[in-house]
């Protein structure tokens, strides 16, 4: 799980032997552990499995399991999917609300962000149009594309976020006018 989560450093009261961790520091009460391991932030996977529950993927992903080799999607039909060894990616903007990418695909796919999958609030864009997010490994989002190069856009846009937003402005106005 690690891996699938971008999580290249660890720290920990003592070297775990686990593979594909080195202990990279050393020094007072505690170790610094290297993943060499680690997934992109943006992977492919080679293979898609459906899972109709997320009880169902949190299943898959308990086993051991390779979520470069084989990803699990919360989706009742999984769109068409081929490995891809040719895919690429760029981050081109990185900040809490705004995730901008470059995706260059060679065939259509699946494209896995390594970032927790909440619905509520995120929207994804690909090249200027509204795609679906799925929820892929129980905990991350991932988006299907088409071969080909394309701007891909996450957003954070909740409607509370808006309403409060309006609320704050009507307030400030109410504000200002008895003041005045």
């Amino acid at each position: 799980v690690i891996n699938m989560l971008n999580v290249r450093y660890l720290t920990a009261p003592e070297p775990y032997m686990l593979p594909g961790l080195e202990v990279v520091f050393s020094g007072g009460r505690g170790y610094v552990l290297e993943n060499a391991n680690v997934l992109p932030k943006v992977f492919f996977p080679d293979s898609l499995v459906s899972a109709s529950h997320p009880a169902d993927a949190l299943h898959f992903i308990s086993r051991r399991f390779d979520p470069q080799a084989a990803s699990i999607v919360e989706t009742g039909q999984l769109p068409p999917h081929s490995t891809d060894t040719l895919a690429a990616f760029r981050v081109t903007e990185y900040n809490a609300r705004v995730i901008r990418m470059e995706v260059e695909k060679s065939s259509p796919g699946m494209a896995v962000l390594s970032e927790m999958y909440y619905p509520v609030g995120w929207k994804a864009f690909v090249n200027g149009q509204e795609t679906n997010i799925y929820a892929v490994n129980y905990l991350l989002r991932g988006i299907y594309l088409d071969a080909g190069t394309h701007e891909v856009e996450f957003r954070f846009e909740p409607a509370s976020h808006y309403i409060g937003s309006k609320i704050s402005w009507a307030a400030n106005l109410l504000l200002i006018g008895l003041l005045a």
